[in-house]
């Protein structure tokens, strides 16, 4: 196992077949701090019985000190839209274009939570999965507590009858081979602190992310999402 762990993390927004809109305004946070590597993860494959601390889990237990703190952050304030952040990629795997874009206008009301710009997306009236990929960046794989912190302003249709049920969403979802592969930040072992999932996705529309935890509804305005990232072993 190398000393370097190289993740991406993604924004994705699908729809079923209504109508929705969503703005996402990212903050990415990392802090490098040491942990006992304790466990392979090879081990815990290999044992399909184990369970892998999460990032919950060992933060609840209180954070060793820093050796050194290491932050990246993006607000997209330094940009002419509709040009993304160098390194940044969007990407339809379902759908017609247009793309995530940098941008300073549209709806849902603010266009930003910081002037003048944020990362949006549109709102098709088609299935959809619509996709935006932060740089690559890199960690000790001894770290603990590391988090993801972001503001979003999203108005996605959901239910009216059931406050638990949307029909378009939201998702985090990390990978940590490159980019070849992702998965969801839960699934991963990552952990929300505040501004999680709000609504599971409903399985008769047809959405990509069917029966799903995600973001759907309406935030009224801009709300703030911190994510523990797992642990990397």
């Amino acid at each position: 196992m190398t000393e370097e762990i190289d993740s991406t993390l993604r924004v994705l927004v699908k729809h079923g077949c209504t109508h929705a809109a969503m703005i996402e305004y990212l903050k990415r946070t990392s802090a490098t701090r040491p942990m006992r590597n304790v466990i392979s993860l090879m081990m815990l494959i290999a044992a399909g019985v184990a369970v892998r601390p999460t990032a919950a889990q060992l933060c609840s237990r209180g954070c060793p000190p820093c050796t050194y703190r290491h932050t990246l952050t993006e607000n997209f304030d330094n940009l002419t839209p509709p040009a993304l952040p160098t390194g940044w990629l969007a990407t339809n795997a379902l759908g017609p274009p247009p793309l995530w874009v940098t941008s300073n206008s549209g709806v849902p009301n603010p266009p930003a939570d910081t002037p003048p710009n944020a990362a949006f997306i549109d709102n098709p009236s088609v299935l959809s999965d619509k996709r935006l990929d932060s740089i690559p960046f890199s960690f000790s794989k001894y770290t603990s507590c590391a988090q993801l912190t972001f503001r979003h302003n999203f108005n996605l249709e959901a239910s009216d009858i059931d406050p638990n049920v949307g029909f378009d969403g939201g998702v985090l979802e990390i990978s940590t081979d490159g980019g070849n592969t992702f998965e969801d930040i839960l699934m991963a072992g990552g952990s929300f602190v505040t501004g999680g999932y709000n609504r599971t996705i409903a399985t008769d529309r047809g959405s990509p992310i069917a029966g799903r935890e995600a973001w759907s509804g309406n935030s009224q305005g801009f709300i703030t999402t911190v994510v523990n990232l797992p642990v990397i072993l």
